[in-house]
């Protein structure tokens, strides 16, 4: 994949408030596609938006679906 394969493109990582999720939305971030990062906990989000603020995060517990589907409406 290039380099600029992702710029442009809009991308929703869930769980990115830690681990494997987080380091995929900086990664997709530095690559430059818009970030979506949805996790439950919002310390974890802080965190992450800290590392990078071009990320928009989303605090939704995604078992709770119309809570979710609020949260990410465009």
């Amino acid at each position: 994949m290039t380099e600029n394969y992702f710029q442009n493109k809009t991308v929703c990582v869930t769980g990115a408030g830690r681990g494997i999720g987080q380091s995929l939305a900086l990664k997709l971030a530095k690559l430059g596609a818009k970030v979506i990062a949805v996790s439950k906990t919002n310390e974890h989000l802080k965190e992450l938006i800290a590392q990078d603020n071009s990320i928009t995060p989303v605090c939704v517990d995604l078992a709770d679906w119309n809570a979710t589907k609020e949260a990410i409406k465009p």
